[in-house]
């Protein structure tokens, strides 16, 4: 699993039920270069290769992998790229998503066990691709592994180090107390909500709950930082450090993209906003969360540009009604 940040923490349940299937085996993820530190301290894997960029890295990478003499390859993507790298490594055992739900279907050409899940969400899809392949290796496989288990969890977390850089960090901004995260980016113009309406949310949770909002946002996404009453704006981070602002926060509202899945993957209630993506495909894997749909005929569509407002046409008070729900539990 290369990329992106949403799509790498989706795998990790997969990776992590693989380990409790076979906890013998030793296991290597390769991930883009730019992503490698959400794998951090994640023990099921025992080694990360990382892809950088350009003709020489794709290259410098074929050849590690190749001098590993791996037994089993998965693509947990589903893309042309990654399946030349699983193809690539030498294994005789090469496992992917069938030609019908692969991202590329061209992909499917280079597994030799192609898999059609039959669960909705993302994540119990491809913890369906590692089933398959576990199921078709030499090795024993554990029959202790229950399927709302441990091993379906995602594993992540801040080191000391980096709660420790949070908590000065927010002292710095002044948050003392409780306090929400507002995700304004999210890469897509049909996924991102106004920053007006950022606004008017925050000045909401202030008046009605007391929390304080705190904007964490990206690289390019300056334009989209909302401002006004209750809003402190979080400084640039790396992934490692929104990790640890993330982990703090009581709530964390946002579109369909990387952070939000991230906070959930630290157990974080969220609320999530959804259009062009599909919820029950791509929404938030925790019972702690809520979701606030966009009611259209485009919805799911996975449409970067639409004529219709999609995400920005969700209300404040639909978003404010979730986010009360989540406060009460």
């Amino acid at each position: 699993k290369l990329s992106a940040m949403g799509d790498v923490i989706h795998a990790i349940p997969a990776v992590r039920r693989l380990k409790a299937l076979m906890p013998g085996t030793e296991i290597h993820w390769l991930v883009s270069e730019r992503w490698s530190p959400l794998l951090q301290g994640v023990s099921c894997v025992d080694r990360v290769f990382t892809l950088k960029g350009g003709a020489s890295g794709y290259l410098d990478t074929l050849r590690s992998l190749r001098g590993q003499r791996y037994g089993v390859a998965i693509d947990l993507q589903g893309l042309l790229k990654s399946a030349l790298f699983t193809r690539g490594s030498g294994a005789s055992l090469r496992g992917g998503l069938s030609p019908a739900f692969a991202r590329e279907p061209v992909a499917a050409l280079f597994y030799n066990l192609k898999v059609s899940p039959t669960k909705s969400h993302v994540v119990d899809q491809l913890m369906e691709i590692v089933v398959a392949v576990a199921a078709r290796c030499s090795v024993p496989i554990s029959t202790t592994v229950q399927e709302d288990g441990e091993e379906s969890t995602f594993g992540l977390a801040p080191t000391p180090e980096e709660v420790a850089w949070a908590e000065a960090c927010l002292r710095g901004l002044g948050l003392s107390g409780p306090f929400a995260v507002l995700l304004p980016g999210t890469g897509w113009e049909t996924k991102t909500w106004e920053p007006v309406k950022f606004s008017v949310l925050a000045q909401e949770l202030h008046r009605r709950y007391a929390l304080q909002s705190l904007v964490v946002w990206g690289p390019g996404e300056e334009g989209l930082v909302p401002e006004g009453e209750g809003i402190v704006v979080a400084p640039p981070t790396d992934i490692r450090q929104m990790m640890a602002l993330l982990g703090m926060a009581r709530v964390v509202i946002g579109g369909d993209t990387g952070p939000l899945h991230l906070a959930v993957a630290l157990g974080v209630p969220v609320v999530g906003l959804y259009g062009p993506t599909l919820p029950e495909r791509n929404g938030p894997y925790c019972g702690r969360s809520a979701v606030v749909c966009v009611d259209c005929s485009e919805r799911g569509g996975h449409k970067r540009v639409c004529s219709r407002p999609c995400v920005a046409s969700i209300g404040v008070e639909e978003v404010l009604t979730a986010v009360e729900k989540l406060l009460a539990c």
